[in-house]
């Protein structure tokens, strides 16, 4: 009994979703969502294992039976994952899911049931278009088209949603080239099976390619969160690159009034949080430095403003009082109005702390 994928590209694909829900699980795994579908994702890999039956060909026919429990427990962690992005409840996320896989476990008792006499035979359930073969269609079939039915709805949703941006769309439209690509291999798997001029297939490839392909691409999917979290880490997104632009400034400012610094966040904090922070401390410390700007550089631009009101704090100047209207650097609005004159002025300003004598 023979392997229904080739090794050399079962087992890349099976690495790779591995790989994916390791990573994931270490990185991604505190939200209700992110862990169904990291629960999933595990039974998804235990799926394509059992698939491939090469590892132990005598027992082949129970591994295959296996694989559609598994299936099942994956399918089960799916329609949960779905449900949330329905609009259900996230508080009773894991109660449905203790239904959930019940069903499933429940399934692939009656699978293994209805499976005996293929497994005494050696034979693979779904070869023939006989009672135990309509039994696992059904019990496979109705969750997975439940659980691709409210994804769909969701995903459709969301692309036709305004807010959502071209990252976003690439995902959905992702997901639902996904469940096309299920559901496409569902229903040529039933009329090779059923139809007019079927052709022996021993080892069920109908049943095995579309659970690969579908496989990989969902863990290519949800992949794309662990590529952004990657980019956050090293600062390649953007509020990572407007932090390494305001670093300068940031520096210099604090350096310059250390009282206006935060307590430390989080280590694992992210570079939206970052930059949130060096907003704020920036914004804090030009409101402190206006105290000590010299009436005749009122008129000076903002820069250099900021340069001279370091520089007499620096050298132990007396606070003076200004009048309404004087402000070492830009005005002080909201977060996003303020971040955008922020930037505007660390492209002015230099690299090296530069004192300015009053």
């Amino acid at each position: 009994m023979t392997s229904p994928v080739p090794a050399q590209i079962a087992i890349p694909l099976i690495v790779f979703v591995a790989v994916v829900v390791l990573l994931r699980r270490v990185v991604l795994h505190h939200a209700t969502v992110d862990r169904l579908l990291n629960r999933a994702m595990l039974w998804g890999v235990a799926t394509l294992i059992l698939l491939e039956r090469g590892i132990a060909p005598q027992i082949g026919s129970l591994l295959h039976q296996l694989s559609m429990g598994t299936l099942l427990m994956e399918v089960a962690g799916l329609y949960g994952a779905a449900r949330l992005w329905s609009g259900a409840d996230p508080a009773s996320a894991f109660a449905r899911q203790r239904v959930y896989d019940l069903a499933g476990l429940a399934g692939a008792a009656i699978i293994l049931a209805v499976g005996t006499a293929a497994r005494q035979d050696g034979r693979l359930v779904g070869q023939s278009l006989d009672w135990p073969t309509v039994v696992v269609w059904s019990i496979l079939w109705i969750p997975l088209f439940a659980a691709g039915r409210l994804s769909w709805r969701a995903a459709v949703r969301e692309l036709r949603s305004d807010e959502s941006g071209i990252a976003e769309r690439i995902v959905y439209g992702t997901l639902l080239a996904t469940l096309v690509v299920g559901s496409g291999g569902l229903v040529i798997s039933a009329i090779q099976l059923a139809g007019p001029g079927a052709t022996a297939d021993p080892a069920l490839a109908r049943w095995a390619a579309p659970t690969f392909a579908v496989s990989a691409l969902g863990a290519a999917l949800l992949a794309v969160p662990l590529i952004a979290w990657l980019r956050a880490r090293v600062g390649l997104d953007r509020a990572g690159r407007y932090c390494r632009r305001l670093r300068p400034l940031w520096r210099d400012l604090t350096a310059a009034v250390p009282e206006v610094v935060l307590e430390p966040g989080p280590q694992a904090a992210g570079s939206d949080a970052r930059l949130i922070r060096m907003t704020v401390e920036i914004r804090d410390a030009l409101m402190h430095l206006r105290h000590y700007l010299p009436e005749e550089a009122a008129g000076a631009d903002h820069v250099e403003q900021i340069q001279r009101a370091i520089a007499a704090r620096s050298s132990g100047a007396a606070v003076r009082t200004r009048r309404s209207g004087h402000t070492a650097g830009p005005p002080v609005g909201d977060i996003d109005s303020d971040l955008r004159l922020l930037l505007a002025m660390a492209r002015e300003w230099p690299q090296g702390a530069k004192d300015v004598s009053t």
